[in-house]
This record gives structure tokens, sequence and C-alpha cells, in this order.
């Protein structure tokens, strides 16, 4: 019922703003990014005609009261993670895009629907036949560093990425050509529909600034094209930046921008409902039910992206070990655990159960899959017939954000015989290479839209987790299909049987449970579409009516 309201919610938005936009706006605040306009653009690379300043402008609707909009003042949001790196190029795993964006933008403006805006680039084009894109980027923009973005600029950033072995985030680029001083042609080895997008949401970071600074630098600073400039970084604590008078879009209509690192939700909180800090993201239930009681209203639109999932897999490469047969991966995580108690465990009552590492509305989502019931008896049965009558030993590994996950999932394996004994671990990336580890290990996963890439680049036979996940010949030829699809059926027809596969057919990969991402705004926060943007919101559309 939630999505469905956030589905009409929607919807009335979208006839709203179209109405306004017919009617014309009445702003007129100067040379600003409200001028500049961009074609939308479906994730099959199609232009629609709809163009003007409600793509990349400044939310003109939002000026009703005043007939203008207000400048000045800052922005401050509260992040529940501390940086790993800025540096996007070479960081395989990064939660970057929550900090750089303010300075650091992508070539594309990605919307979490599926369709994009060029922002860097001015445009795409793609040669089906001979398997290339041709990406021209706009001429005069430049870095804060004084250096210009330039065909040399988007060369380096994939010679840089592809030496990092991010090659299949990429869509796994053979080589490139550049054409002229704003036009780089890249060839690819197999067909894609995601090669606007897989290039797109690269961030164009200043190469200039990386090649003085060196990389370690780059990791913990930032140099872009943005509206904003980080003018100073507290390690783990705060990001600042300031205006950029020089943007090419136009002069930002704040003064600057902060960022808050919070990982306290106590603390988030208080800052919120103080008015400390203008925006918020939750998932955890006791802050959700205090701003909701407080009288904040969650303002995200339902896409498949806005979720978190648990993710629950055992090591199943070990030949010797009980999880190595797809007999017993069945028994125990089809039928032997109780997922819905372990969701209300870790997350309260805002969790839900899926069967699928995704939801409904996701392009891998199959909704013929049924769910399974929690049943201890058959599990226990299966397990005898696999052979362990008496159950076995094992081990959970967690990080201690999840401990209360680990301890369920404890007493559901108590139940059918299996004695499982948690470790608590910094990190799970260890085990994850060593591949010589037994045990059920547990993590976290955003939602996708379309995860077609990211399961290439994190659960396939070619990642880190092929080590300790035992993918089958017929969920990678499933996955090599799917990256190469024809049409977007096709496509969701075969990430769909790459679900099936991990989730049921073959038991290797378990979504704990699933909790909706609530996004919190003071009301007189205007032109934010972070709501609605995957990659690159628009920081230069963002201003306070409260100045």
């Amino acid at each position: 019922m939630k999505r469905m309201k956030k589905l009409v919610a929607l919807m009335l938005a979208l006839a709203m703003a179209a109405s306004l936009a017919a009617c014309g706006s009445s702003s007129d605040s100067g040379t600003t990014a409200a001028e500049t306009t961009a074609a939308e653009t479906t994730a099959d690379g199609t232009e629609s005609a709809e163009t003007g300043s409600e793509e990349t402008g400044t939310d003109e609707t939002a000026s009703e009261e005043t007939g203008e909009v207000t400048t000045g003042g800052i922005y401050r949001t509260a992040e529940n993670v501390v940086p790993m790196s800025f540096f996007t190029v070479t960081a395989s795993s990064t939660n970057a895009d929550l900090f750089i964006t303010p300075a650091v933008e992508p070539l594309l403006r990605i919307y979490k629907d599926g369709t994009y805006d060029y922002l860097l680039a001015e445009s795409m084009t793609r040669d089906d036949e001979n398997l290339t894109l041709t990406v021209k980027l706009r001429e005069g923009i430049y870095f804060t560093d004084g250096s210009e973005l330039n065909a040399e600029v988007l060369a380096w950033t994939i010679d840089t990425a592809l030496e990092a072995g991010r090659s299949a985030s990429l869509g796994s680029p053979t080589g490139y050509e550049i054409v002229d001083d704003y036009t780089v042609t890249i060839q690819f080895e197999t067909y894609s529909l995601e090669w606007e997008t897989l290039i797109g949401k690269m961030y164009m970071h200043s190469k200039q600034a990386y090649e003085e600074n060196g990389e370690e630098w780059c990791q913990i600073n930032m140099v872009g094209t943005g509206p904003y400039i980080l003018e100073e970084y507290v390690q783990d604590t705060k990001l600042t930046f300031v205006r950029n008078d020089d943007y090419w879009q136009g002069t930002p209509y704040l003064d600057g921008m902060e960022i808050y690192c919070i990982t306290d939700t106590t603390t988030s909180t208080s800052s919120f409902l103080n008015k400390e800090v203008d925006f918020l993201m939750s998932t955890n239930a006791n802050q959700i039910e205090t701003l909701t009681e407080a009288g904040y209203e969650d303002t995200s639109k339902g896409y498949p992206a806005d979720v978190s999932l648990g993710l629950c897999y055992p090591v199943s490469t070990i030949e010797d070990d009980p999880f190595y047969d797809v007999a017993v991966r069945q028994a125990v995580f089809l039928y032997g655990i109780d997922w819905e108690g372990v969701g209300n465990a870790s997350q309260g009552a805002i969790a839900y159960r899926t069967n699928q590492i995704g939801i409904s509305g996701s392009y891998h989502y199959d909704e013929d899959l049924e769910y399974t019931e929690y049943d201890p008896d058959k599990a226990m049965e299966m397990l005898a017939e696999a052979g362990y009558p008496d159950g076995f030993e094992t081990t959970i590994y967690t990080t201690s954000s999840m401990t209360n996950d680990a301890t369920a999932i404890q007493a559901c394996l108590q139940e059918i015989g299996i004695t499982a004994e948690v470790e608590v671990v910094t990190t799970l990336n260890d085990i994850r290479e060593s591949g010589t580890i037994p045990g059920i290990l547990l993590g976290l996963t955003p939602g996708y839209l379309d995860i077609a890439s990211t399961m290439k680049r994190v659960y396939s036979r070619e990642s880190s987790s092929g080590k300790i996940i035992n993918y089958s010949d017929e969920y990678e030829e499933t996955l090599a299909a799917a990256m190469s699809a024809s049409t977007l059926d096709e496509k969701k027809e075969l990430l769909q049987k790459c679900s099936r596969l991990l989730s049921y057919d073959e038991a290797l990969m378990f979504a704990s449970w699933a909790v909706d991402t609530n996004y919190f705004v003071q009301d007189y926060v205007q032109g934010l579409n972070r709501q609605d943007v995957a990659y690159g919101y628009s920081c230069e559309k963002i201003w306070l009516s409260n100045q």
C-alpha cells in the first residue's frame, strides 16, 4: 500500500509539473543554473522531445510565494556513513556519491527510473554494428584548478580505471580513439544496452590535480567541475564546500554546502529536529518513527533503488564443507531460516521479506518466484537426505552492525541441528579474498533498478565473491547473455533467471530482509532532486526559502 501511495503521489507531481511548465515561470534570477537546458534521454539512448529548465535548472515552481528564488545560505546534509574514498576513478567500491557531488560531476545525470540527462557530455552516439560509443564533451568547461575538461581527461579516466581493474564497471571496453579535442570513441567487446549509463556515471576528476598530487591525495581531496568547491575536509566528520562563482552552468544559489558524517542515529535525529541539518536519509526504525511523529514526511518515491537489503550467503566453494552441496543450502536457507523473524530482530517493524536480492519493479525481480515457508521439520528431513541427519557445525561471520541478524540466524540453525558460532569481524574482505574459510557471511546491499553490471562486477566468477560463491556455468552464461541482450525485455527475462538461480535453484545468496529508505527534508529546502537521481543530483538547483 505504501508503494502504491508513493506511485500515485509521483504521478500527481508529474502532472502538476507539466501544467506549470506549460504556463511558464515568473522566476528571473539572472544568469544562473536555471537557464541551462538538456534533453531527457531514456536508457536505450532515445532522446525525448522534452527540454528546458525543468530538466537541469532550478525548481522554478518553488518560487510561487516570493516570486523569485532566494540566494545565499548554507545547505547541510547528514550522512550515516564516513567516506571510503573520494577518488571514484580507481575505487572498485565506494560511497563517494554521497560526498563528492557538490564538487565533482558525472558525464550524465542518471535518474532512478532509468532515464538520464546529458551533463558534462553533450552527446553520446552508439554504433551497435561496430560496438562503439562516441562521447562528445561540452566545450568550455573547466575544473576548479583551471585545467580544461577535454578528450584527454576522459581518455585518462578510462585508462586509469582499467588499470585499477574496473573494466566491468565500464562495460568492458577494449580501447578508444580520441577523435578531436572534445570527442572520444570507445570500443567494446560485446553489445550492451548499458553503454551510455556505464560510461555516463563516471565522475570527472581533474587529471592535473591527480598528476600534481598523486592518488592518495585524491582519495581525501577533490577537484571537479561542480557548483561548489571543497574548502575543508575534517576526516570522517565534516566536509565544507564554498560556492564556485565560475561554475559553467551559472552562479549557484547557495553560499555553500556542508556534509556531516553522523553515524549515530540519536545524534542525527536531534540535529535534524533542531534544524541543524536540512536533509537526511534513514532506514532506522526508531529514527523514522521519531521524525514521523514530529510531523515530517518521507519524501522518497518508492524506486527500486531506494531500498536497503540484508545479505546472507554461505561459502559454497569448499568441496568438503556441507554448504558445497546445493541440497544442504536449499534445506537451510529456503526452509530452515525464519527470514521474517530475522528481519524483525534486525530492523524492527519496518523490515519486510523479499525472496530475491531486490524488490518488485527491479529488472531482475522474478514476480513468479514463489516464497518458501519457514519449515524446520522439512529442513531437517532434507538435511538427513543429504547425509547430515545430526546436523553439523559452522561459523557465522558478521560485522558489528549485523549482530542481531547473526544471533537470529544462529537460533534458527540450532533448531535444525546446526551449531553455529558467531564471529564478529571488522571486515569480510579477508574471508572473501581467501576463499578457504568455511561458514556463512552477512552483509548489506542497496537496491537496483538494473543490476546487470553489478552482477557482473560483484556477483560473478570474475569478482572477489567468485572465490567463495560457486556460480554455475548456467548462471554465468545467463548473466553474459543479459549483459549483451538486444532489447530491454530480453534483458529483464535473463536477469530474472539469474535471480532464480541465485536465490532458489542453486541457493547461493539470500536477502535477509528489505527496508525502504526514507528521505526527510526541511520544508524550506527547494530545488532538491536527490530523491529522483541515482548519479549526480543537482546541487546547483538547491536554494533555501528561509534566507
